[in-house]
């Protein structure tokens, strides 16, 4: 029976569904599904498919145009979100009621132009970036010269001890006011001594940043940050649900390494390795 009713409309629908899109291109689809059964359900199924993708596409746009006016953030208020949207929808609507479908598709087109500029403009922009992430991962492969992790050389127990321990928040930011802070001050007064600007920075853990002048900065971060306890620990210690690291984190991001227990000399000596790889990284940009 299906087979049949296609070729039926094959035969003889094409022809006025060609004349109809000709005419009036917005029912084309109606006029198309009227050739097969259900057309009431088809028909609805569309309409409800065609009110989905729109919402959907608004709300994106919306959400996009939100974040360009905001400098980037997208944890913005909700009435400004809302605002984006509704404005969106009432030019949409002013478009079709003043041309009709035509209208709408002209000043897509026509907003589609600098836009296509923009894009331009982002290609280059990505290029760039591409560039500087290139020149950054070839300043990570240098060897920087090794250094014990300990003030002696038989701390190989502190070591093991550092591994498979799992210290709680107490002890991790204990570590980092009477460990890294003194390592910090250290570094900043030999930088200053070389007329380099250095500042330390208690906001979102504890930061050591070098400027540059125009060119990046040097960042060297340790925050505590928190994670469940491995099973075999919590089996053994039931009050403890979770324990701490003092990761180190530079410009880029996080290292995905724990410094907890280190010696001010190796936080020292780990603090110049990151910085003699940042130097690298502007060599190879300048």
């Amino acid at each position: 029976m299906v087979i049949a009713r296609l070729i039926w409309f094959y035969n003889q629908g094409v022809v006025s569904l060609g004349d109809m899109v000709s005419q009036n291109s917005s029912v084309a689809l109606f006029v198309f599904l009227e050739n097969f059964p259900f057309t009431t359900v088809l028909s609805f199924l569309s309409v409800l498919m065609i009110v989905i993708f729109f919402v959907t596409s608004c709300d994106s746009g919306a959400m996009v145009v939100d974040m360009l006016c905001s400098h980037g953030s997208n944890d913005t208020p909700l009435w400004q979100r809302v605002y984006w949207a509704v404005g969106i929808g009432v030019v949409a609507a002013i478009l079709l009621l003043a041309g009709g479908l035509n209208a709408l598709q002209t000043m897509t087109i026509a907003s589609a132009l600098p836009f296509a500029v923009v894009l331009l403009l982002a290609i280059v922009g990505l290029i760039k970036a591409l560039r500087i992430e290139a020149c950054k991962q070839e300043s990570q492969l240098i060897t920087a010269i090794p250094h014990s992790g300990s003030e002696n050389n038989d701390g190989w127990q502190v070591r093991l001890k550092n591994i498979v321990d799992f210290p709680n928040k107490v002890n991790v930011n204990k570590f980092i006011s009477q460990t890294v802070v003194p390592a910090f001050d250290l570094v900043a007064k030999e930088l200053e001594k070389n007329q380099i600007n250095v500042e330390i920075s208690h906001d979102k853990g504890v930061s050591l940043i070098v400027d540059h002048g125009e060119e990046q900065e040097f960042v060297y971060r340790v925050l505590a940050r928190k994670y469940s306890q491995p099973d075999f620990i919590s089996e053994i210690d039931d009050d403890e649900s979770s324990y701490y690291r003092a990761e180190v984190h530079l410009v880029e991001g996080g290292q995905d390494y724990d410094i907890m227990g280190w010696s001010k000399t190796a936080v020292i000596n780990n603090i110049i390795d990151q910085y003699h790889k940042h130097q690298h990284f502007l060599h190879l940009l300048r």
